[in-house]
């Protein structure tokens, strides 16, 4: 998608070519440096998810025996520390997906900005 709208550009005002180019390489460099980061907090994510889903399973399958045995302050602190790692992979998963993102806004912006100011000022000569 991202080279299908370089191409247009390009089309429409050649002189976007260079800031263009600029911004393929940012992205690629980025894409390379940010995409194992992000890749290792999804799968983490997803691994830390699974104990989540199985305590609670647990919980309801055996409530009966847990609540006879007066052991439900052990099973919600359980259950919490399972939810407090979860939640801190999913926190990290998505701040460095918004890091991306943020990144990426910033060099469209760059680029933008660069072929604006690039068009107005030969915006006299023939491009």
């Amino acid at each position: 998608e991202i080279l299908s709208v370089l191409c247009l550009v390009i089309l429409i005002a050649p002189v976007a070519l260079v800031p263009s180019m600029f911004a393929l390489v940012s992205m690629l460099r980025m894409n390379r440096r940010l995409q194992p980061a992000i890749l290792e907090t999804k799968r983490l994510d997803g691994t830390l998810a699974s104990p989540v889903y199985t305590l609670f399973a647990d919980v309801l399958a055996g409530l009966p025996v847990i609540r006879t045995s007066g052991l439900q302050q052990l099973w919600v602190d359980m259950q919490l520390r399972h939810l407090d790692a979860y939640s801190r992979a999913t926190f990290l998963y998505h701040a460095c997906t918004r890091f991306f993102a943020l990144r990426l806004g910033a060099l469209s912006n760059v680029v933008l900005g660069s072929t604006a100011l690039a068009v107005v000022l030969l915006g006299e000569t023939d491009v």
